[in-house]
């Protein structure tokens, strides 16, 4: 057992060097990282700056989605979420192979004192939020850039609005885990829907926090790529969503590093968008959001931390 797991340790990091080295290789192959460096001087320092502080507001109201779903309990604030936050992404972007997601519930349980159960449930629920949005966002990609009917624009809202959904079916959702989850995943499942706010109105905050991030965000990356592309929006933002749902697959290397701008590059071709620009933007914009996700991690260093010793005794409530 002991063999397997170093093994597996073992190809994970093999896997890690080699994408690296291939992703520095290929970009030096291509363009060449004098030029790739070069394209920023032709960036203006106050845009650069507005859209660094735009991406930490997206780390924020990430932040401020955690303190809320605890809210008005004053063992949650906004302070130590902002830190977990920061943290969290700072390991979910750098770890291979999605392994800095499991950093989640550990920060919770050091922080707060909250069960393992509980926050990797919690951060289940967001990944469902998350994931929906991008779902919507696919959607809204595939009408824009198909020969789709305007008729077909009716399923939006009902995909828009369904996790809202998981509010008045959480009950019946619970009695029918049992016949339709196979017994592995079975308590999984029910922790997630145990876990759902009891209050609609902290779930319809929920839902809008993540769409305000991830609306933000989108913004956000659609500009910079525009720094680079001589395209128009809705190109780059196609492009841009590309690349986003690309890094959710559980495959990918440090950083991202390749693995990113590989699935830009495969999901934009899905959508018609094709070009030289894609990849020369993509690398810039990838670029930017490592050196964003360090200077977060750098600050959420510095953000004194708590220990977990008061919200232990409240934090087991959630379950």
């Amino acid at each position: 057992m002991l063999m397997k797991k170093l093994n597996k340790t073992w190809l994970i990091h093999i896997f890690s060097i080699a994408a690296v080295g291939l992703y520095a290789w290929v970009i030096q192959h291509y363009y060449g990282w004098q030029k790739i460096l070069l394209a920023w001087h032709e960036v203006s320092p106050l845009k650069l700056v507005l859209c660094l502080a735009l991406m930490f507001f997206t780390y924020a109201v990430r932040a401020a989605r955690i303190h809320d779903f605890f809210s008005p309990s004053p063992d949650y604030p906004l302070a130590s979420c902002l830190k977990i936050m920061l943290t969290h992404n700072l390991l979910n972007n750098l770890m291979p192979m999605r392994t800095g997601e499991a950093s989640f519930p550990l920060l919770m349980r050091r922080e707060f004192g909250t069960p393992l159960a509980s926050a990797t449930a919690l951060l289940v629920l967001f990944r469902i939020m998350d994931f929906q949005i991008l779902m919507v966002l696919g959607c809204l990609c595939f009408l824009m850039f198909s020969s789709a009917h305007t008729w077909q624009l009716w399923v939006m809202p009902v995909l828009i609005l369904a996790p809202l959904a998981l509010f008045p079916l959480k009950k019946y959702l619970q009695q029918l885990a049992p016949k339709f989850v196979g017994y592995k995943f079975e308590q999984k499942f029910v922790q997630v829907l145990d876990i759902l706010p009891s209050n609609f109105f902290t779930l319809l905050r929920m839902w809008l926090l993540s769409w305000l991030s991830w609306g933000t965000k989108l913004v956000v990356f659609t500009f910079i790529m525009l720094w680079f592309a001589d395209v128009d929006w809705w190109s780059a933002m196609g492009a841009t969503f590309a690349g986003e749902l690309g890094s959710i697959i559980p495959i990918h290397s440090p950083g991202g590093l390749g693995t990113y701008e590989a699935s830009m590059l495969g999901i934009s071709a899905m959508l018609g968008l094709r070009g030289d620009w894609i990849l020369f933007a993509g690398v810039q914009l990838h670029l930017l959001i490592i050196f964003s996700t360090l200077l977060s991690g750098v600050v959420g260093y510095f953000i004194p931390s708590r220990g977990g010793v008061k919200a232990g005794s409240s934090s087991t409530e959630l379950l």
